[in-house]
Protein backbone atom coordinates (compact mmCIF):
# COMPACT_ATOMS: atom_id res chain seq x y z
CA UNK A 1 0.00 0.00 0.00
CA UNK A 2 1.36 3.41 -0.85
CA UNK A 3 1.37 6.18 1.29
CA UNK A 4 -1.13 8.65 -0.29
CA UNK A 5 -0.44 11.92 2.36
CA UNK A 6 2.49 13.23 4.16
CA UNK A 7 0.68 15.41 7.21
CA UNK A 8 1.40 17.55 10.19
CA UNK A 9 0.02 16.74 13.77
CA UNK A 10 -2.81 19.25 13.25
CA UNK A 11 -3.25 17.75 10.42
CA UNK A 12 -3.68 14.29 11.16
CA UNK A 13 -6.25 15.53 13.50
CA UNK A 14 -8.50 16.98 10.78
CA UNK A 15 -8.19 13.96 9.31
CA UNK A 16 -9.07 11.86 11.71
CA UNK A 17 -12.08 13.71 12.46
CA UNK A 18 -13.56 16.03 9.72
CA UNK A 19 -11.84 13.98 6.73
CA UNK A 20 -9.67 16.09 4.24
CA UNK A 21 -9.51 18.08 1.08
CA UNK A 22 -6.32 19.43 -0.36
CA UNK A 23 -5.24 20.99 -2.95
CA UNK A 24 -1.93 21.44 -4.96
CA UNK A 25 -0.63 23.23 -8.13
CA UNK A 26 -0.80 20.85 -10.63
CA UNK A 27 2.39 22.25 -12.41
CA UNK A 28 4.10 21.75 -8.60
CA UNK A 29 3.38 18.25 -8.44
CA UNK A 30 3.76 17.60 -12.17
CA UNK A 31 7.71 18.65 -11.68
CA UNK A 32 7.98 16.84 -8.34
CA UNK A 33 6.43 13.49 -9.45
CA UNK A 34 5.45 13.53 -13.82
CA UNK A 35 2.04 11.59 -13.86
CA UNK A 36 0.71 12.17 -10.23
CA UNK A 37 -2.23 14.21 -11.29
CA UNK A 38 -3.15 11.60 -14.05
CA UNK A 39 -2.25 8.28 -11.46
CA UNK A 40 -4.02 10.19 -8.61
CA UNK A 41 -7.28 10.56 -10.37
CA UNK A 42 -7.16 7.22 -11.63
CA UNK A 43 -7.18 6.20 -7.67
CA UNK A 44 -10.15 7.09 -6.66
CA UNK A 45 -11.62 4.75 -4.61
CA UNK A 46 -8.13 3.16 -3.83
CA UNK A 47 -7.04 2.84 0.03
CA UNK A 48 -3.80 4.66 0.78
CA UNK A 49 -1.50 5.33 3.87
CA UNK A 50 -0.86 8.38 5.91
CA UNK A 51 1.65 9.30 7.26
CA UNK A 52 3.43 12.43 9.39
CA UNK A 53 6.14 14.12 8.01
CA UNK A 54 8.82 11.81 9.41
CA UNK A 55 7.35 8.79 6.98
CA UNK A 56 5.42 7.08 10.19
CA UNK A 57 2.19 5.81 9.58
CA UNK A 58 -0.96 6.98 11.04
CA UNK A 59 -3.88 6.36 9.16
CA UNK A 60 -5.40 4.38 5.89
CA UNK A 61 -7.62 6.90 3.99
CA UNK A 62 -9.97 6.18 1.05
CA UNK A 63 -9.64 8.80 -2.15
CA UNK A 64 -13.25 9.34 -2.79
CA UNK A 65 -12.56 12.02 -5.67
CA UNK A 66 -10.09 13.87 -7.17
CA UNK A 67 -10.39 16.60 -10.08
CA UNK A 68 -8.32 19.24 -11.45
CA UNK A 69 -9.76 23.04 -11.16
CA UNK A 70 -8.31 26.43 -11.16
CA UNK A 71 -8.47 28.81 -8.61
CA UNK A 72 -10.01 31.45 -10.73
CA UNK A 73 -13.11 29.20 -10.64
CA UNK A 74 -12.93 26.32 -8.07
CA UNK A 75 -15.06 23.65 -8.17
CA UNK A 76 -17.11 23.93 -5.79
CA UNK A 77 -16.36 20.04 -4.72
CA UNK A 78 -13.17 21.53 -3.54
CA UNK A 79 -14.90 24.76 -1.92
CA UNK A 80 -17.35 22.69 0.19
CA UNK A 81 -14.92 20.36 1.13
CA UNK A 82 -12.48 23.02 2.72
CA UNK A 83 -15.68 24.19 5.09
CA UNK A 84 -16.38 27.31 3.19
CA UNK A 85 -19.83 25.73 1.57
CA UNK A 86 -20.85 27.92 -1.15
CA UNK A 87 -18.02 30.91 -0.17
CA UNK A 88 -16.02 30.63 -3.54
CA UNK A 89 -14.23 33.94 -2.65
CA UNK A 90 -13.81 33.52 1.53
CA UNK A 91 -11.91 29.84 -0.11
CA UNK A 92 -9.39 31.58 -2.38
CA UNK A 93 -8.42 34.14 0.66
CA UNK A 94 -7.53 31.42 2.38
CA UNK A 95 -3.46 30.86 2.66
CA UNK A 96 -2.67 28.25 -0.03
CA UNK A 97 -1.82 24.62 2.33
CA UNK A 98 1.43 23.26 1.27
CA UNK A 99 2.43 19.67 1.83
CA UNK A 100 5.88 17.89 1.78
CA UNK A 101 5.10 15.91 -1.28
CA UNK A 102 7.15 12.71 -1.26
CA UNK A 103 7.07 10.79 -4.38
CA UNK A 104 4.62 7.54 -3.38
CA UNK A 105 6.99 4.11 -3.09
Amino acid sequence: MAIGLYLSTTEMKRLKTEGWATCESKDHLEKIEPGIVQRRIESIGSIFEVADQSGAIHAKAKLVDAFVTTFGKMDMRLVRARGFLSDRARCQEEPAIKFPVQPNG
